[in-house]
């Protein structure tokens, strides 16, 4: 499911100490998270099996727990290969994060 669409509220913004180290070291890495957050919040889950797609799609509309996988591509970043996005069931924070962090 894409869209162009904001589909839900994101809430509060927040990223681990790990990620805002990557993205303050490498603009592209930086950018790469934007992009990421932007498809998480228009309903791109990113690189996940279609069950967690389908769970994801019903997640927005019966409010639970949003998560999104991205896998970061060769070069960009190298102590981490994949970038999570997850947003609370109830919209009141996004948080961005390495899997390592979970």
């Amino acid at each position: 499911m894409s869209t162009s669409t904001q589909l839900f509220s994101l809430g509060q913004v927040v990223q681990t100490r790990l990620v805002s180290d990557a993205s303050l070291e490498h603009q592209p890495f930086s950018s790469f998270v934007q992009s990421c957050l932007a498809r998480h919040h228009t309903g791109d889950w990113g690189d996940c099996c279609s069950d967690d797609y389908d769970i994801n799609h019903s997640a927005v509309f019966y409010g639970h727990r949003i998560m999104s996988f991205y896998d970061i591509p060769d070069g960009l970043y190298t102590l981490a290969r994949q970038l999570w996005i997850s947003t609370d069931w109830d919209r009141s924070f996004t948080t961005i994060l390495f899997p390592s962090e979970y």
